[in-house]
C-alpha cells in the first residue's frame, strides 16, 4: 500500500475480488499495462520519496510495476 485515501464527499465503492479481476485480465490483458503506467505517473507526479535504500518500490518503472502486478494476480504475460 502506498497511500491512505479519504473521500472528500459521500461515495459508493465497489469491491472487485481477485477472481473477478482475473477474469477481466483474461479478456483484456492490456488493462495491466495501463494500470502500471497510471500508477507510475501518479507516483512521479506526487514526488514520491525514497522509502529506504533497500527498497526499490520508489524506483519502479512501468515495466517493473507491470511485472509485480502480473505476479500478484498470477496473470499470464
Amino acid at each position: 500500500r502506498a497511500a491512505t485515501v479519504r473521500a472528500a464527499t459521500e461515495c459508493e465503492l465497489l469491491v472487485v475480488k481477485r477472481p473477478a479481476f482475473q477474469a477481466v485480465l483474461g479478456e483484456e490483458p492490456e488493462v495491466l499495462a495501463q494500470i502500471s503506467e497510471v500508477l507510475v505517473a501518479r507516483r512521479a507526479a506526487l514526488g514520491a520519496q525514497e522509502l529506504t535504500e533497500s527498497s526499490t518500490r520508489s524506483r519502479d518503472t512501468a515495466p517493473v510495476l507491470l511485472a509485480r502486478i502480473r505476479r500478484f494476480f498470477a496473470a499470464q504475460q
